[in-house]
């Protein structure tokens, strides 16, 4: 009987720790989502301005080659 009661308590914890487990790993999931989209706009960021500097560059570089001469 007391062993009964004791895989039963075991049974019930165990399957209480699985489901804060998933609930975890489910909140992870989300977060890293979340993460991997705001690294995705920080790219999209970053290749913009690396656009609008080359083109501030190429726009600049005739009047220095011109001034040069």
């Amino acid at each position: 009987m007391e062993f009964t009661s004791l895989a039963r308590g075991s049974l019930f914890l165990s399957t209480i720790s699985l489901i804060f487990s998933s609930i975890t790993i489910s909140l992870l999931s989300v977060d890293l989502s979340n993460m991997e989209s705001e690294s995705k706009k920080l790219v999209k960021e970053m290749m913009k301005l690396e656009r609008d500097a080359w083109s501030d560059i190429m726009m600049c570089m005739p009047t220095e080659l011109a001034r040069n001469q």
